[in-house]
């Protein structure tokens, strides 16, 4: 709460750019624990992130779309970093880290690849991905040029590449099947994805935290195509920072998001384009 007893909300909107409108996020100062879920879903966001103030100076944040918890949500930390920015610390210190649960997440890059966004680092171990015993033609007929494969980073997300960058804008899924899915293979999303040119990737995510109805920009699928595209098989060299172009339909179900690999340091990261929309109070109806 501010120094009134009020809680307080940031609108951003993330991963947004020429072509798509992002996602609108919140992040929320000042509300108790048990009132979070309640609040994420009159707030009606894709995702918020409700920060607490640590007595060591440090922060830490919980993320949550209107159906639940999320474990590890790119565009809430995203607008974390847009947040810090705009309520900088004193002099001497400085917000680079955030504490989730019992992960420590990390905002920025050293260097930036394109200047004007937002970063978080995955700074864990990237894991490889699995092949299935399922398939996804029961829902989509086989479209694929190679299998489906399962990366866990950190969520279960089934991932299938579409040769074709038409024949990806032509699927279409019905939540309710998605959700049946997933719910049945234990997975958190359905990912399809066809690279156009090198650097370049058109990406369709269809959630669980969304009732199985496509998103418009889901970070954590993105990081989940690195060990895709960058196989040792690949004929050319993968280039360090790729655009991921996500959603179907009008700018405003889309959304521009931002791959990067250091070299350096093995580590990926993935950015966009953050931009504050309004600071209010949360109404005592809330």
């Amino acid at each position: 709460m501010d120094e009134s007893g009020n809680i307080r909300v940031w609108q951003m909107r993330v991963y947004w750019s020429e072509t798509s409108l992002g996602n609108s996020t919140g992040v929320v100062v000042g509300a108790s624990a048990h009132n979070r879920q309640h609040l994420a879903r009159m707030l009606g966001y894709p995702d918020t992130i409700f920060l607490t103030r640590e007595d060591n100076g440090g922060w830490v944040g919980e993320s949550l779309s209107p159906a639940g918890p999320l474990e590890f949500c790119t565009q809430t930390f995203l607008a974390t970093d847009q947040f810090f920015r705009l309520n900088p610390p004193p002099a001497g210190q400085a917000n680079h880290t955030l504490r989730v649960g019992k992960r420590e997440v990390h905002l920025g890059l050293k260097t930036e690849p394109i200047a004007g966004l937002s970063w978080v680092r995955w700074a864990e171990a990237i894991p490889k991905p699995m092949t299935v015993d399922f398939s996804l033609d029961e829902l989509l007929g086989k479209r694929a040029t190679t299998s489906d494969e399962q990366v866990n980073l950190p969520a279960a997300r089934l991932y299938r590449a579409i040769a074709d960058a038409k024949d990806l804008e032509s699927i279409r899924l019905h939540p309710g099947d998605v959700l049946e899915f997933c719910s049945r293979h234990k997975l958190r999303a359905i990912c399809l994805y066809c690279v156009t040119a090198p650097g370049s990737i058109r990406l369709r995510v269809f959630p669980v935290s969304l009732d199985g109805n496509e998103d418009a920009a889901t970070g954590g699928a993105v990081l989940g195509l690195w060990p895709l595209i960058a196989k040792p098989t690949s004929i050319a060299p993968t280039p360090y920072t790729w655009r991921v172009d996500q959603g179907s339909g009008p700018a405003h179900r889309r959304g521009t998001l931002y791959l990067h690999h250091e070299p350096s340091t093995g580590a990926i990261a993935v950015g966009g384009k953050v931009t504050l929309i309004t600071v209010g109070t949360l109404g005592d109806a809330m």
